[in-house]
């Protein structure tokens, strides 16, 4: 195939991929912009539920999750989320599509309040950017976004790329003296080419989130490194006198036996009486911000069950673990948080340039064309632009 018709196929591939699916890439994009500093935000709206006054010694983790439970009868809880500093409050969530999350003082294990993530704004953009507010459907379509984002980022750079080296700086340049239709284009390239990279890492990462891609990547994972992604948990042996699970501080001290270091993030309670407690921990170094070490406990007898280890994974797991953090910008600190702020935009500014420039090209001199047309002068035919355009 002569290399003019290949380029002729990659534009339109990439043009109509934009037009039919801009609107989503811009709308993941956008979304995720925000949630960037999804928990800064947070704790501005809602300080009353989420900040504290430090003073004393804490409370014992067993009653905050009683309070919780008092504050909710028969509600069965998920997880306990731990402050992460001393000014917060303890979440404790609860198990159920649309439970509320309950916040509980660490000093005092008064309950602060609770609410539904959904009836929040950082929790109504997360069910945006996630599933579109449609559930099992909004994740198949949000994945053909993500997907659609990689086509176009990878059709993009085979159009951008330079005919010869020596025009390789122009290709990422801006010529702002050349008229605004020439510095759209430019703008266009080379936005484009700054920003493919780190789009297709975003867009990957978070497909590997949604259920039909997330089970094809681990398969790929473990057939790529030859090992699991992850192991399954382990199973417990519920007693037959039917005894109670002992108190969440017990199972912690035995963590924090266990594996030491670091700081405690989440504590998943069982359940099923065959489930496990799990402590979780974040470990200096990890870029997890809950860490990615786990810690299996049998709920009645605080016997550790397991230890998993995010220093001693093999790779199959690293690599799944380093899904969420790559995805929300924090491997890099502040600096890539910020820098994935911007990167959110950039589906917008380059939909809008692509718009723009299509419009110059194409429907601008059709539109001359007709009138033309209709005022009976004669309209010679317009030549087929090559596909890597000229601005």
């Amino acid at each position: 195939m002569r290399r003019s018709a290949l380029r002729r196929i990659l534009f339109h591939l990439h043009l109509y991929a934009g037009v039919t699916l801009g609107l989503l890439t811009v709308v993941a994009g956008v979304t995720g912009s925000l949630l960037v500093f999804r928990h800064e935000i947070d704790a501005v709206i809602a300080p009353g539920l989420l900040h504290v006054r430090p003073r004393g010694e804490r409370v014992p983790l067993q009653a905050v999750v009683d309070a919780a439970r008092r504050a909710h009868p028969g509600a069965v809880i998920q997880h306990l989320f731990l402050s992460r500093e001393p000014g917060q409050a303890h979440a404790v969530w609860l198990k159920g599509e649309g439970a509320p999350r309950v916040y509980v003082d660490p000093y005092t294990g008064a309950v602060l309040g609770a609410r539904a993530p959904e009836g929040t704004a950082t929790g109504w953009l997360f069910a945006l950017h996630t599933e579109l507010l449609t559930g099992t459907r909004g994740e198949v379509v949000v994945l053909i976004g993500a997907l659609s984002l990689v086509l176009l980022s990878v059709t993009g750079l085979l159009l951008w790329w330079p005919s010869a080296w020596r025009l390789l700086r122009s290709a990422v340049t801006v010529k702002w003296r050349a008229g605004w239709r020439r510095a759209t284009f430019d703008l266009h390239r080379a936005f484009g080419f700054w920003a493919a990279g780190l789009l297709c890492l975003a867009a990957v990462s978070g497909a590997t989130f949604v259920p039909p891609f997330r089970d094809w990547f681990a398969s790929a994972v473990t057939a790529a490194t030859g090992a699991p992604a992850r192991a399954p948990a382990p199973k417990v042996v519920p007693p037959r006198t039917g005894a109670e699970p002992l108190p969440v501080d017990v199972h912690v001290a035995n963590a924090e036996a266990a594996l030491t270091g670091g700081r405690v993030t989440r504590i998943g309670l069982p359940a099923k009486p065959d489930a496990p407690i799990v402590v979780r921990k974040w470990t200096p170094g990890e870029l997890h911000p809950n860490g990615m070490n786990f810690v299996y406990l049998d709920p009645y007898t605080a016997r550790v069950l397991k230890v998993e280890r995010s220093d001693a994974a093999s790779t199959g797991p690293r690599l799944m673990n380093l899904r969420y953090p790559v995805h929300i910008g924090v491997w890099g600190g502040t600096l890539t948080r910020v820098l994935y702020v911007l990167l959110g935009l950039a589906p917008l500014a380059l939909l809008v340039s692509g718009c723009v420039m299509w419009w110059n090209r194409v429907a601008a001199p059709q539109r001359v064309r007709r009138g033309a047309a209709r005022a009976g002068y004669p309209v010679r035919a317009r030549a087929t632009p090559p596909a890597e355009g000229t601005g």
